[in-house]
């Protein structure tokens, strides 16, 4: 898979405040990218992500 942005500066945040960014992939293999854990580089973020057998065919 290859995403089409590998990193998202969200610049100053203020405290509390919230942010969010969508990575977008793409599949350059033959078979369904299944994505079971996704990890953060830090504590301050919580990645979402969908979990539900949303692929597209």
């Amino acid at each position: 898979m290859k995403f089409i942005v590998n990193e998202y500066n969200f610049g100053e945040l203020k405290i509390n405040q919230k942010a969010n960014y969508i990575y977008l992939f793409i599949n350059t293999g033959n078979t369904p990218v299944i994505i079971l854990i996704v990890k953060t580089s830090c504590g301050c973020t919580v990645p979402k992500w969908y979990k539900k057998n949303n692929h597209r065919r």
